[in-house]
């Protein structure tokens, strides 16, 4: 009886995710799959696997023909492209990890899986321990939604949970996020939402056949938000959260990642902590939610695992059935959306307008001011005020310039829309 293993991988990276992986595998005691290499730089640093296992050439890989599946979890997004596009080439099924590497070379990996009919996976780079694009890809394969995204990096969840219950300032929420493991040294990726713009260029893509670049997703750091927008927040009744979104409008998709204001205690309001979720408006299913762990060694490891799975028993592809034609789209930008800014006058340019806005003190004693801009002028402004310490909160409000009367504000709540820019 023939008991040698069908697959046979070679990991690339043994940090946070590839340890997790390895460590699951491991434990599934699978007899489909086994481990031919680990791919790894550093010679010295003790790790939890066999030396047997370990290699520091990647070419050692690529000239052994047993190898017929590649696991990526790197932490260096120009070697996970080098890594994915030397699979491919090679006609050897890739699962990957790395959100940064994928999003920002997406065209380009996602034609060369296309061109060498071999299978690309990557449920891992966009919330962890959810299967949101397996769902999409199968169960919502034929039904797009109008309004898609959520809470889609676990650190910065965690940062503004601990803010929230507890108080803490922004800085003494990082360190402990920090020290828990959740956000590296430079949290730079996190913090500024880049993170959650690159997961959201995936989800783009499988949910609406979109193909942005992700450097177009308009993005607000939460380093700026203080006790005083934690306090505000709850005047308001509501919570605060890195919300990633897209919405379908008339010219297109808009997509951004703010800080936002999300009911307390509700729906996105009660995800804590380094969790994920989702929400997703379809035209035909309704509201769609969805949350789990979004951050971790373990929740990560298991969606790259479950992918090796599917390849294992099904051979499976992603069949992109919202995608037309595979290039680069703009993002949509006629969309007006409802901010809370704090800061002095000083901040603010002196050319800066909002429309229909009021102006309040808060109670610390802050300047703040509310109302609406257009998303061509706040990504006009975005850099300035966040160099001045503005801090900035979106309202969950939002108007389409449509000529149609109503939209959606939020998920599933209509509003009446404006006309023309404001």
């Amino acid at each position: 009886m023939n008991t040698k293993p069908q697959y046979q991988i070679a990991l690339f990276g043994l940090g946070v995710v590839g340890q997790g992986f390895f460590n699951l595998l491991q434990a599934s005691q699978s007899r489909d799959v086994s481990i031919q290499y680990i791919v790894v730089k550093s010679k010295t640093k003790k790790r939890a696997v066999p030396q047997s296992l370990l290699v520091y050439d990647a070419a050692q890989v690529w000239e052994d023909e047993r190898v017929n599946l590649v696991v990526e979890a790197t932490n260096d997004a120009q070697a996970a492209y080098e890594i994915i596009k030397n699979a491919l080439l090679r006609r050897i099924p890739v699962v990957s990890a790395s959100k940064k590497a994928i999003a920002q070379k997406l065209e380009d990996l996602v034609r060369l899986s296309r061109q060498t009919n071999t299978p690309f996976l990557y449920e891992a780079a966009v919330a962890a321990s959810i299967p949101v694009l397996q769902t999409l890809d199968r169960y919502f394969a034929y039904e797009k939604p109008v309004a898609a995204g959520g809470i889609l990096n676990g650190t910065t969840n965690y940062i503004l949970s601990r803010i929230e219950q507890d108080g803490l300032s922004f800085n003494e929420a990082l360190l402990l996020a920090q020290q828990a493991g959740f956000a590296e040294a430079d949290p730079s990726s996190d913090v500024d939402g880049w993170d959650a713009a690159y997961k959201l260029t995936l989800l783009n893509l499988h949910a609406f056949g979109v193909l942005n670049d992700p450097a177009a997703v308009l993005r607000f750091s939460i380093r700026n938000l203080s006790r005083a927008d934690r306090e505000l927040a709850l005047l308001e009744g509501k919570s605060i959260r890195l919300v990633a979104r897209s919405i379908q409008t008339r010219k297109g998709l808009a997509s951004w990642v703010l800080p936002t204001l999300v009911p307390a205690g509700e729906g996105l309001g009660t995800i804590v902590q380094e969790n994920n979720a989702l929400q997703f408006d379809f035209p035909f299913n309704g509201p769609w939610f969805t949350a789990g762990k979004g951050a971790g060694s373990l929740p990560t490891g298991s969606a790259v695992l479950k992918d090796v799975q599917r390849l294992v028993t099904e051979n499976y592809s992603y069949r992109y059935t919202h995608l037309p034609v595979l290039s680069l789209s703009p993002l949509a930008n006629d969309v007006s959306l409802e901010l809370l800014l704090a800061g002095d006058d000083a901040d603010f340019p002196a050319d800066f307008r909002l429309a229909g806005w009021r102006r309040f003190t808060d109670p610390s004693g802050r300047i703040v001011r509310r109302g609406w801009l257009v998303l061509p002028e706040l990504q006009k402004w975005l850099g300035r005020l966040e160099e001045a310490g503005v801090s900035l909160l979106f309202t969950g409000a939002f108007q389409l310039h449509e000529s149609r009367r109503e939209a959606l504000t939020g998920f599933g709540k209509p509003q009446k829309v404006i006309s023309k820019p404001v």
